[in-house]
């Protein structure tokens, strides 16, 4: 009961989210609002990637939903999460509040949510799939940190704390949420088995206006690039095999 409430809760916000129109937002956030198509390549294949993003009463969501290019009427693989923006004394945050990641291996759904707890400080989640160990719920403690974004927002993320328009000299520390967890294990190999992964976010590299930024987690490094207009255009995961390219 108590998880059916949890979703039909969250379902109800997602809804007034991606149907309020970002136009009468007066925000001056970096992150725009928008819908962007992506080619997703790795191991098991090549996928369409859609990204659609919202801003609006002070929240960032994303929708991601990755599609089969032979069978575009359902998704393989789809995630949304919410970060919610919040001001202390010093500087603005961007605070993670919920996610949920629903994707189908050999037809079966998995399925996860997880929501932050700003009373507990920990990080409350829901796992439902046919598989023992991903079902029910648990809570994990926030680690230590300043900056915490979900992996899915983190174009969004890096704008919103100015670390593409910063000195190039500048790495910033950030904690990730794998808002796929747990079954970001599934996905990627030789990661981190918990929801949260330290990371350092610097610069890389200039080409033609175009901005390349590396993501260091652990032993392995991924790649994003913004264009001209700073906007995300490609994602390089060498270790993972793993490229995502703007159409």
């Amino acid at each position: 009961m108590l998880s059916q409430i949890l979703r039909t809760s969250f379902k109800l916000l997602l809804i007034s989210l991606f149907l309020i129109s970002c136009s009468s937002s007066r925000n001056s956030l970096k992150p725009r609002s928008g819908k962007t198509t992506f080619v997703l390549k790795d191991r098991s294949g090549e996928f369409l990637y859609h990204r659609d993003v919202k801003l609006t009463n002070g929240e960032i969501a994303t929708r991601i939903t990755v599609l089969d290019p032979t069978n575009t009427t359902v998704p393989v693989e789809k995630t949304i999460s919410i970060s919610k923006i919040g001001i202390t004394q010093k500087a603005k945050l961007l605070r993670p509040k919920v996610s949920q990641h629903t994707i189908w291996y050999d037809k079966e759904k998995y399925f996860s949510q997880l929501q932050t707890n700003t009373k507990n400080k920990t990080l409350d989640i829901l796992m439902e799939s046919p598989e023992k160990k991903w079902q029910g719920s648990n809570s994990v403690v926030y680690p230590p940190g300043r900056i915490f974004c979900f992996f899915t927002q983190i174009p969004e993320c890096v704008k919103f704390y100015g670390m593409i328009t910063g000195s190039p000299e500048k790495a910033y520390k950030i904690v990730i949420i794998w808002d796929n967890f747990p079954y970001q294990v599934e996905a990627f190999a030789n990661i981190g088995e918990g929801a949260f992964q330290s990371g350092v976010f610097r610069f890389e590299s200039e080409f033609k206006g175009s901005l390349r930024y590396k993501l260091e987690l652990s032993n392995q490094i991924i790649f994003y690039e913004f264009d001209v207009n700073r906007e995300f255009d490609k994602m390089y995961w060498i270790a993972q095999g793993l490229t995502l390219v703007r159409r």
